[in-house]
C-alpha cells in the first residue's frame, strides 16, 4: 500500500505529489516487457478506474493530447477532464478534441468554449450544415439531409503523448464512469502501450485532417467572447469546492488503478495486436478500400474451433449474421451472447430488430443472457426511453480464448454500414481468459436472465436466479406495459438497416 501522500489529488491539479513530470513517457518505456513489436494492455472495466485513467493521463502529459468522441459531456466527468485539459493546455500542451457533430451541438454547446484557449483546438466530424443557428434551421438541416446526418463517428480514443491511449466503449459522460446517480452503463475499456500505438495515432491523424472534420467556424458554430470563457473556467475550477466532489476523490484515491499509478506500474500483458478501424470516408459513403471491422470480426468467427463469446449492448445479427451462427452452431461450436433486456437497453428501438432475432437463436443452440436493470429505476408508464439503472455498453468478442475485439463495434448493421467504428485485435491467451472472465461475470446469475424455449410450442422464458429462488418470466421481466407494446409495434417497421 504506497503512502497516503503519495496517492492522487485528483480535482486540485490532478497530479502525483506536485508537478506533472515525464511520467507517460517513464511509464510507456518502462512496461517494455514485450517484444518490439507488441503492445501492452490493461482492461478497464470498472467505471471510476476508467475515469482516472483518462484523469491521470492529462495531468502527466507533456506534449499532446488527442481525444476522439461520439459524445463529450459537459456533466460532472466532462467538466474535471476539460478543467484539466485546460491546465495541461496552460502548461504548454497540445490538445486536439474531435467530437462526432451531432453529439456536441446538440447536447452541450457550452464544451465548445475549450476551443477559446489557443493551445486547444476543437474540430466537429460530419456536422449540421446550420448547426449554429437555432432550433428551425437546425431541423431544417436534418430534413434536408437526412443520409449524411446518419452517418455519425462512433469511435473513442484517448492518447497521451503518442505514448499511451484508453481506447473502448466509453464516451466522456457520468453514466460511464458510474458519476450519475440516475443511470450507468456497464462498459469496458482498455489502457494500452507499446507498439499498436503508433497505428492508433495514425488513425486520429486520419480523421483529423479528413474533409468531413470541420473546424467550429466552418460548422457554423459562433464565435464566444472572452468574458464567457472567463466564467467557463471560474465555473470550472469551482468543481473543487463541492461536497460531492470530495467524496468522488476519496472514492478515485482508494482504487486499484491508483495505487499501481502511485507505484508507477501499469500491470499490462503483452500480446501481439492490430488495429481494427473504418476509414474516415464511411460517413460520406465512400466505397471501403479494406475490410470494415465488423467484416474482420466476422472473419475472426468463422475461424473459431471451439467457443465464440459475444458481448454487444444492441444485437442485430440479420440475415448474414444468422447464417454464420447457425453455420458454426452445426460445427460444434459454443456461441455464448451477453445483451440488454428490454427492461435495460437504452434504445428500445434496436431491441425491437433483436427481438425478431431471440427464437432463431435459441432453437440453433445460442447461449443468450440479457442484462437485468438494477431494482431502482425500473422505468413507469411515462418514462418509455428511461431505462433501468444498469444498462449494458461493453463491446467484447473473444475466439476460442485466444484471440480478443474490444472496441466501439456493435453487432448491428448501424456498425456494419453506417457509422464509422474502431477496434483493437488483441491474440494472447491470458488476456483473453480476463477478458472470459469479464464475460462470465455478465454473464452469471447476478447480471442476467438466462432465455430458453419451453414446450412444444418453444415459448420464450427467462431464468431468474436470485439469491438461491428461481423465477421463471413468461414476458420481458421488469418492463412495463408501454415499453412492450412500443416495442412490438416498432419491430413491425421496415427499418433494420438502420439500427
Amino acid at each position: 500500500m504506497p503512502a497516503k501522500e503519495s496517492l492522487p489529488r485528483f480535482v486540485d491539479d490532478i497530479t502525483f505529489d506536485g508537478a506533472p513530470d515525464r511520467t507517460c513517457d517513464v511509464l510507456a518505456e518502462a512496461q517494455t516487457g514485450g517484444q518490439s513489436d507488441e503492445t501492452g494492455f490493461r482492461l478497464l472495466p470498472a467505471g471510476d478506474e476508467a475515469f482516472l485513467a483518462r484523469a491521470w493521463l492529462i495531468a502527466r502529459s507533456q506534449r499532446t493530447l488527442d481525444l476522439q468522441y461520439y459524445l463529450f459531456s459537459g456533466d460532472t466527468s466532462g467538466a474535471l477532464l476539460s478543467n484539466s485539459i485546460l491546465q495541461a493546455a496552460d502548461r504548454g500542451v497540445r490538445v486536439r478534441l474531435l467530437v462526432d457533430g451531432w453529439s456536441l451541438v446538440w447536447r452541450d454547446a457550452e464544451s465548445v468554449l475549450l476551443n477559446m484557449h489557443p493551445n486547444v483546438e476543437i474540430r466537429l466530424f460530419n456536422p449540421l450544415a446550420a448547426a449554429g443557428d437555432g432550433p428551425v434551421s437546425r431541423l431544417v438541416a436534418i430534413l434536408t439531409n437526412a443520409q449524411r446526418v446518419n452517418r455519425r463517428m462512433h469511435n473513442k480514443v484517448f492518447i497521451a503523448d503518442g505514448k499511451l491511449v484508453v481506447i473502448g466503449g466509453r464516451n466522456v459522460d457520468d453514466r460511464y464512469f458510474g458519476f450519475s446517480e440516475d443511470f450507468g452503463f456497464r462498459d469496458l475499456d482498455v489502457l494500452c502501450s507499446g507498439a499498436l500505438v503508433k497505428d492508433i495515432c495514425g488513425s486520429f491523424d486520419a480523421y483529423w485532417n479528413s474533409t468531413v472534420a470541420k473546424t467550429l467556424r466552418s460548422a457554423g458554430i459562433r464565435n464566444r467572447s472572452v468574458a464567457e470563457f472567463a466564467r467557463f473556467r471560474s465555473r470550472l475550477a469551482g468543481l473543487r469546492r463541492q461536497r460531492r466532489i470530495s467524496r468522488l476523490e476519496r472514492r478515485l484515491s482508494q482504487t486499484r488503478l491508483a495505487h499501481r499509478l502511485a507505484e508507477g506500474q501499469l500491470g499490462v500483458t503483452w500480446a501481439q495486436a492490430r488495429l481494427i478501424v473504418d476509414p474516415p470516408d464511411k460517413v460520406a459513403g465512400a466505397a471501403p478500400q479494406q475490410a470494415s471491422p465488423l467484416e474482420q470480426l466476422v472473419a475472426m468467427a468463422q475461424s473459431v474451433s471451439r467457443e465464440l463469446l459475444l458481448v454487444s449492448p444492441y444485437f442485430v445479427p440479420g440475415e448474414r449474421g444468422m447464417s454464420v451462427l447457425t453455420t458454426l452452431r452445426s460445427r460444434g461450436i459454443r456461441i455464448v451472447l451477453v445483451t440488454n433486456s428490454l427492461a435495460s437497453t437504452d434504445i428500445p428501438l434496436v431491441h425491437a430488430g433483436y427481438r425478431q432475432y431471440r427464437g432463431q437463436l435459441l432453437d440453433i443452440g445460442v447461449e443468450i443472457h440479457e442484462i437485468k436493470p438494477s431494482s431502482r429505476g425500473v422505468a413507469r408508464l411515462r418514462e418509455f426511453l428511461q431505462p433501468g439503472r444498469a444498462s449494458l455498453h461493453a463491446k467484447a468478442y473473444v475466439f476460442d480464448r485466444s484471440h480478443v475485439v474490444l472496441g466501439s463495434l456493435n453487432l448491428d448493421p448501424r456498425s456494419m454500414m453506417l457509422n464509422t467504428e474502431i477496434g483493437v485485435l488483441v491474440s494472447n491467451v491470458l488476456f483473453a481468459e480476463q477478458v472470459a472472465e469479464y464475460v462470465r461475470v455478465l454473464a452469471s446469475d447476478e447480471h442476467s436472465y438466462r432465455l430458453r424455449l419451453v414446450g412444444e410450442s418453444s415459448s420464450l422464458v427467462w431464468d431468474d436466479h436470485r439469491a438461491q429462488v428461481q423465477t421463471r418470466h413468461l414476458r420481458e421481466p421488469k418492463a412495463n406495459l408501454w415499453r412492450r407494446l412500443i416495442v412490438r409495434f416498432l419491430s413491425l417497421l421496415p427499418i433494420e438497416d438502420q439500427l
